[in-house]
């Protein structure tokens, strides 16, 4: 059900913890503080996912680095 919702309302590009932390905190800066939607997930004080929230359709039009998951487009995959 999460999916389908992502898949109609918004895509998504999760990345793990540091990793994401890191992409989103040059983001933000390179966006001067506007980058988007930006979702953290966290267990024990640490990030484990970051989400990159992107409008629909906009993931499978894209290059992503390596470790990316993409949910949306043509559905979660590497």
């Amino acid at each position: 059900m999460r999916l389908t919702f992502a898949l109609v309302h918004f895509d998504a590009v999760r990345l793990d913890g540091i990793r994401g932390e890191l992409v989103a905190d040059w983001l933000i800066d390179a966006t001067d503080e506007d980058a988007g939607p930006i979702v953290c997930e966290a267990s024990g004080g640490r990030w484990v996912w970051v989400y990159f929230l992107l409008p629909p359709g906009t993931v499978a039009a894209r290059e992503w680095p390596l470790g990316a998951q993409l949910l949306g487009g043509t559905g979660p995959g590497p």
